[in-house]
């Protein structure tokens, strides 16, 4: 599950296809449902083998690729270490 806050609204994903949304601007919350992906992307598991066996080509910054994921901890250990000194911490974007 996931939630998301934002300034004119919120997003709580209860699970993998229905989302309940509200905006600032609408008065109850509503239910969205996704279509399941087709395959092998429904599955992480799936998805791994596909990318093992050739059969998924994934970019170098696609949202499961290598370099992406790197990125992220960049950014996670630049946060950690700012809340620590209690000050902005830079990286250098190796891109």
């Amino acid at each position: 599950d996931m939630e998301v806050y934002g300034k004119t609204g919120y997003i709580l994903a209860d699970n993998r296809s229905e989302m309940r949304v509200r905006l600032q601007s609408e008065e109850t919350t509503h239910l969205e449902t996704l279509e399941e992906r087709p395959a092998p992307y429904d599955d992480p598991f799936a998805f791994l083998a596909a990318v093992i066996r050739g059969e998924v080509n994934m970019q170098n910054y696609d949202l499961s690729a290598l370099e992406n994921n790197m990125l992220v901890m960049e950014i996670l250990e630049a946060s950690k270490e700012s809340a620590k000194l209690g000050k902005t911490v830079y990286f250098e974007n190796k891109k």
